[in-house]
């Protein structure tokens, strides 16, 4: 028996303030990995459309490889040969067998031993490592199609030691190894000091984590490394882009400083289908203790779409509130109002106000809400406190329902599986083995308003590549993910709604026709704008905010002032805009203001939140 359920309706304990959404509400069902795990991740081991989990077990030397039931319980667990101190493992199909494959990157004495391919037998079980030079000891690794051949590559990075003096230069390295498409590495490629250039005397920066995302919205996977201090009192850090031209030469970009990152992911998080970046950042590894200020937990660089990014603070606590050093980031939309939230996953520590054991697991969310602002609440899992050194997780649909689910793995083995069963959240598959169901908006109701929310579920036995969203024929939305769950700005009128997945057969699809309600008319004349709703009167908080612009030119921007401070901005060539923005009570002016190649216009007015 590998699992036990504890039915538990989470109380939200509020950090920063209470989400405006419906409570979230999980079943945690408790199991077993091998101890001294570092990673976890989920795909599909034996093609049964449900999500399985590996975890790399660095005291075992193995990974362990858990064949899960839809109901989020675990029906087997084997555990397969790795090498010595796997740290980091990805899950993909590598030879094209249609069968996923596991590799891992080990801290193995070994230099020949620090890449392990384990080939996937599409039942669940693995065949034994073929091992590769991944350089020395490396501690992080990401898998990504680098150089456009179709197959597979593995990135793996390392710190290159020059002494034995703790304190010496140990510049950071990066592996590239090229898939030969057989399960296998064509060759390597090598991206020598990398990072800050520290002057004389100063501590160096080394690198802790790597990922990969597409930064500059040219097609081809570039990668991003943190790099930090960690040896005084004075936290430093920054994250460094490497941009690939997808012919094998990557261009390092100038540093951007973070004080002591300990994670990185990619993400879309505003999804306008570039990536953004997401870095845990906790300095509460000094000798002398962690400040009692707020510092932030999880910061969100937003992508510009050139490469440069606007960061965003979406998560800040005190000083030792985790007992663990990486506290692992995860993006999904948790709540399901069709926008991604920010998980982190992560143990109680000694100064936390939660109130739970020192050392028991918790994930800790940042809800985003309709005005871009994010509030957080945690959540604690019920596994068995143990001696706790680490933890990690990571959101996705365990049950294919639309409602998003989490995992919760501690490095003495403790795994929580935390299924969502928040009500009227969910997006069910009734049937089948592959294809894709549009659940909202549902096609029999007479009207929706704009911004249309857009959830649909996809099953499938194969990984899903892509997905995308069509309004009337025309690509409004794209994402790597397998679910999709978001609002589109759509004039008013009939539309047809086209959702199409892909994976390595084909394209499948479904098409809803909707009616867009004339909630919000546009005015007909070239420069001006219309504000809907509120325009007077007595309105409580959060007051929502629709206007609509008609330009004859493209338009820029559009943003919504109150009291002359900006509270919402529209996305690049968007003509409407639909916020809801917290306001204290008493009268404020409001102002709606677009820009297009001539300059702004603007429409204002005022009005009294009770």
């Amino acid at each position: 028996m590998f699992a036990r359920l504890s039915l538990v309706w989470f109380v939200l304990l509020p950090i920063l303030s209470f989400s405006q959404s419906a409570p979230q509400k999980f079943i945690e069902h408790d199991a077993e990995t091998a101890p001294g795990r570092l990673a976890i991740v989920r795909a599909d081991l034996n093609n049964d459309t449900i999500s399985d989990l590996v975890t790399a077990n660095q005291d075992a030397g193995t990974v362990s490889v858990l064949l899960m039931n839809g109901d989020g319980t675990v029906r087997s667990r084997q555990e397969f040969a790795a090498g010595e101190n796997p740290k980091a493992l990805v899950a993909a199909d590598f030879n094209h067998d249609h069968k996923i494959d596991i590799v891992t990157s080990n801290a193995d004495s070994n230099d020949a031993h620090s890449i392990a391919v384990l080939l996937g037998n599409g039942d669940g079980t693995m065949q034994a490592p073929k091992f590769f030079s991944g350089g020395h000891l490396p501690f992080t690794m990401a898998s990504a199609d680098f150089d456009g051949d179709g197959n597979l590559d593995v990135a793996t990075g390392w710190l290159q030691v020059t002494s034995s003096d703790p304190n010496a230069k140990q510049p950071n390295e990066i592996q590239i190894s090229y898939g030969d498409g057989k399960g296998g590495f064509s060759g390597q490629q090598t991206l020598n000091d990398l990072g800050e250039v520290e002057p004389a005397g100063g501590f160096d920066r080394r690198m802790t984590k790597l990922a990969v995302g597409d930064f500059n919205h040219d097609g081809h996977p570039d990668l991003v490394f943190i790099e930090g201090n960690r040896t005084t009192r004075v936290l430093s850090g920054d994250f460094v882009l490497i941009l690939n031209d997808g012919s094998k030469h990557f261009t390092q970009q100038p540093p951007t400083d973070i004080e002591e990152p300990n994670e990185v992911i990619t993400a879309d998080v505003n999804q306008d289908g570039v990536d953004d970046i997401v870095i845990v950042t906790f300095g509460c590894t000094l000798d002398d203790g962690c400040p009692d200020a707020d510092q932030p937990a999880a910061t969100v660089f937003t992508n510009k779409g050139n490469g440069t990014f606007t960061p965003k603070t979406v998560m800040a606590f005190g000083g030792d509130e985790f007992e663990d050093f990486f506290n692992t980031p995860s993006v999904a939309d948790l709540d399901g109002n069709g926008l991604k939230d920010v998980a982190i996953f992560t143990l109680v520590g000694g100064n936390s106000t939660v109130g739970a054991q020192n050392g028991q697991s918790e994930m800790i969310v940042a809800f985003q809400q309709t005005d871009g602002t994010f509030v957080n609440q945690r959540f604690l899992a019920n596994v068995p406190v143990g001696s706790p050194n680490d933890a990690a997780g990571l959101l996705f649909d365990q049950d294919r329902d639309g409602r998003i689910d989490a995992a919760l793995v501690k490095d003495n083995g403790h795994l929580a599986i935390l299924m969502n069963v928040t009500m009227e959240r969910d997006c069910p598959f009734f049937h089948g083995l592959h294809g894709l169901r549009i659940c909202s908006p549902g096609t029999t109701a007479p009207g929706v308003n704009s911004p249309v929310q857009i959830q649909a579920t996809v099953i499938d036995s194969l990984p899903i590549e892509a997905i995308k969203i069509y309004v009337d024929g025309v690509a409004r939305f794209s994402t790597t993910d397998d679910e999709v769950n978001t609002r589109l700005n759509i004039i008013p009128g009939g539309h047809d709604i086209v959702v199409k997945a892909w994976d390595r057969s084909g394209p499948f699809s479904q098409t809803a026709h909707i009616n867009v309600m004339n909630r919000c008319s546009f005015p007909g004349v070239d420069r001006t704008i219309n504000v809907c709703s509120p325009t007077s009167g007595t309105v409580a908080s959060p007051v929502a905010i629709q206007a609509n612009v008609t330009n004859f030119q493209g338009v820029n921007a559009i943003q919504v002032y109150v009291d002359g401070v900006v509270k919402s901005t529209s996305g690049s060539s968007a003509r409407s805009i639909d916020t809801s923005i917290p306001m204290a009570s008493g009268k404020h002016r409001i102002t709606v203001k677009a820009w297009d190649i001539n300059g702004p216009f603007s429409q204002t007015y005022t009005l009294t939140v009770q």
